[in-house]
């Protein structure tokens, strides 16, 4: 019996549920889809012209994995954290609308979901990194030349230096448009609120990641004068505080590995790369600005609530042009995308050369925001 077989009864059934209730239909088509992108990663040999770019993420929460596999809602969530396990990538959704900038030529996309929650990511971080493997080489066989990463997709390998190293595709972590994006917010936001950057103390937690370190250093060329940067690790503070004071002299840059510290701060970005809240209401001083741009989310509801004296914000995201169509409910507010996903849209509908993706550098950076302007994406953000 040839493998081709194993995929008839699914599609069967998907043909006869869809005479039956929509629910159902959907449900089918669920499993379909599923098991013929299992056929692809493991069974197929060659490449299919189907796909341009592609992007890799993961569910923050069960939740998440539960709006996406429907017929996971009526098992426990232990249950659920084992099929998610278990459960190889798939294709969450088509991109399409995409036009390249040199001649508007149509390009695709699609939507690769690794199956872990935000938790289990860290948790399990060598089947995890297995899965961003397995969904790299899956995206090049759908005919991928960009691939970007969101979430931890990127941090658990190496900011996409170990994706680079198995595929022949250009590989983007989103960071930089995330950086860019959220600079622009937090200088609207400073503004809005009556006060200048420049007279600003402004605390990103979570600074030697790849965005914080990019933010940092967009933030002092826009004009601030006094940075707290805060991570786990003080050895990686002392090198981007060296690395800053170098390029930036005269500037107040210090540094913390406690997250009490940001108790000083007039502005506190928060950029880790951490599944659980860390920010605690006694972290925050008396009308302080609080930005988030972490996936999961950084601030809990309850915090928002404690500290009524505070504005909360959520970032890293830009508005999408209506022409492009994800085929897929972000949870976000209609109309925006995640930054990291607006880059990978760009490198490919701009064409850029994989040697020309440069992380930190000012030169890309200016290239991904002049390119992304003209596709249409704008930096954008909400209140909590």
């Amino acid at each position: 019996m040839r493998i081709k077989h194993l995929f008839i009864v699914p599609r069967a059934c998907f043909w006869y549920a869809g005479r039956v209730s929509d629910e159902a239909a959907f449900l089918m088509k669920a499993i379909t889809r599923i098991f013929n992108d299992l056929f692809v990663q493991y069974f197929s040999a060659r490449k299919k012209p189907e796909i341009d770019f592609a992007f890799l993420l993961h569910a923050r929460y069960t939740s998440d994995a539960i709006a996406t596999f429907p017929f996971l809602r009526p098992f426990p969530e232990k249950i659920t954290r084992m099929f998610l396990g278990f459960a190889w990538p798939i294709r969450l959704s088509m991109i399409t609308g995409v036009r390249t900038i040199r001649d508007g030529k149509q390009i695709r996309g699609a939507i690769i979901a690794i199956p872990m929650t935000a938790a289990q990511m860290i948790e399990q971080k060598s089947r995890a990194k297995k899965k961003i493997f397995r969904a790299a080489r899956f995206a090049e066989k759908l005919g991928a030349v960009v691939i970007g990463l969101g979430a931890y997709t990127s941090s658990l390998t190496d900011n996409g230096g170990d994706v680079e190293e198995i595929t022949d595709a250009a590989v983007t972590n989103g960071n930089t448009f995330t950086a860019i994006a959220s600079a622009e917010n937090i200088s609207r936001i400073v503004s809005g609120a009556g006060k200048e950057l420049g007279r600003m103390r402004i605390a990103i937690l979570g600074a030697t990641g790849s965005v914080g370190g990019i933010l940092s250093r967009i933030l002092l060329r826009a004009g601030a004068q006094e940075l707290l940067l805060v991570s786990r690790t003080l050895i990686n503070l002392e090198a981007l505080k060296s690395t800053l004071a170098k390029q930036f002299p005269g500037r107040a840059i210090d540094i913390s590995t406690d997250p009490a510290s940001l108790v000083s701060a007039d502005f506190v970005v928060l950029a880790t790369n951490s599944p659980a809240a860390l920010i605690q209401t006694e972290h925050l001083k008396k009308g302080a600005i609080v930005y988030d741009i972490s996936q999961p989310k950084n601030i809990t509801k309850s915090v928002i609530s404690a500290r009524r004296d505070c504005r909360f914000y959520e970032g890293g995201m830009v508005v999408s042009p209506p022409a492009i169509d994800y085929h897929f409910k972000f949870p976000l507010k209609q109309g925006n995308v995640f930054a990291c996903l607006a880059e990978t849209i760009t490198i490919a509908a701009a064409e850029i050369p994989m040697e020309k993706i440069t992380y930190g550098d000012d030169t890309y950076a200016d290239l991904i925001k002049a390119h992304s302007r003209t596709i249409g994406f704008h930096p954008s953000y909400y209140e909590l």
